[in-house]
């Protein structure tokens, strides 16, 4: 044998044999909480704290890799096409669409969704799961840092160790997804709490944070989704009703928001964070009762909070008005403990 193409061959058999270790996810756990099951690869720890709405998170430090298992009641007006046309959306150039596909999932019609995301110099992939079963909306979102190999299809001798990386997380998303069974989906009524705060409001420069409803105004701790606006990120206007002085008043400080101050929306259906600014407050408008607030179906996306005038007393509507500046993945907001 030439001598020369000893270095070669070794180099050949090295190759060979990380790919065959990166096709193999090791031992298996099963996770069951005895109404979700699936499998899940042994080096993934289960970690800290996601949204309200996370079952499990499970993170891998070698692979960079976060998979966070969530399950949110529908609200009695939302469907799950409603849900494919929210998640559908190109928002801006740091959260961007990838692709879309109908895939199953527990044995049902289901979606992947894929995004990419940049913060800063940052890129990382965004893939999500999401089935429908009994009224409950359950996804598996997936998160990993992006490298070269994601964006070409020649994979360079230089790239091969994150080229196998990439291989080694699909196969353990793999177990998870081709595992995920839904065995006794939990049945619901329409006053079940967590059919009905199905997201959150924060202002961040009043240090307040509010749960969403849509079946009323008169609960302690939320506000109101006017069922008649759009949800939260879509095009026109959303709008969200609070007290000003009854029921924790959530919006007993509404009057000194001012033009930048921040509102955010957690959104537990979509899995996604909606960034408003407001741009004017103290519309007053007297007539509402018979008049009442117009929310366009079209458009710029924009948000109304609304709250009486004057303080304790019905006469009036108070209006702030807000504008979309940003959307971020709520996983992005996940505490690791």
């Amino acid at each position: 044998m030439n001598k020369k193409l000893i270095p070669i061959i070794l180099i050949i058999i090295s190759i060979i044999t990380m790919i065959m270790a990166s096709s193999s996810v090791g031992k298996i756990n099963e996770f069951n909480n005895g109404e979700l099951n699936f499998n899940y690869p042994e080096k993934m720890e289960i970690i800290g704290k996601g949204t309200v709405n996370t079952v499990a998170t499970f993170y891998d430090p070698e692979l960079e890799l976060n998979i966070s298992i969530n399950k949110q009641a529908l609200p009695s007006n939302y469907t799950f096409r409603d849900h494919l046309i929210r998640l559908e959306r190109n928002y801006t150039e740091n959260f961007s669409l990838i692709s879309n596909n109908t895939v199953e999932i527990s044995g049902k019609e289901g979606y992947e969704v894929i995004y990419k995301i940049k913060e800063g110099s940052l890129h990382s992939k965004l893939t999500e799961f999401w089935v429908v079963d009994n009224g409950f909306l359950y996804s598996i979102s997936v998160n990993y840092p992006l490298n070269s190999t994601e964006n070409s299809s020649n994979i360079k001798f230089l790239d091969i160790g994150e080229y196998l990386k990439d291989q080694k997380r699909n196969k353990y998303v793999e177990t998870i997804t081709n595992s995920f069974n839904i065995q006794n989906p939990e049945r619901l009524d329409n006053n079940s709490q967590n059919r009905l705060n199905w997201a959150q409001v924060r202002i961040p420069s009043q240090n307040y944070k509010w749960s969403i409803r849509s079946d009323t105004v008169n609960a302690l701790g939320a506000v109101y989704h006017y069922p008649e606006s759009v949800y939260p990120g879509n095009n026109g206007t959303c709008g969200l009703l609070g007290h000003r002085s009854l029921f924790s008043a959530p919006f007993s400080k509404i009057n000194m928001l001012v033009p930048g101050d921040l509102v955010i929306i957690d959104d537990f259906l979509t899995l996604n964070s909606y960034t408003y600014q407001v741009v004017s407050n103290g519309h007053i408008k007297w007539d509402y009762e018979y008049n009442p607030i117009k929310f366009t179906q079209t458009g710029s996306s924009r948000l109304f909070l609304v709250t009486c005038y004057p303080p304790g007393r019905t006469d009036a509507a108070w209006i702030v008005e807000c504008k979309l500046i940003s959307v971020k993945p709520l996983i992005s907001e996940l505490i690791l403990e």
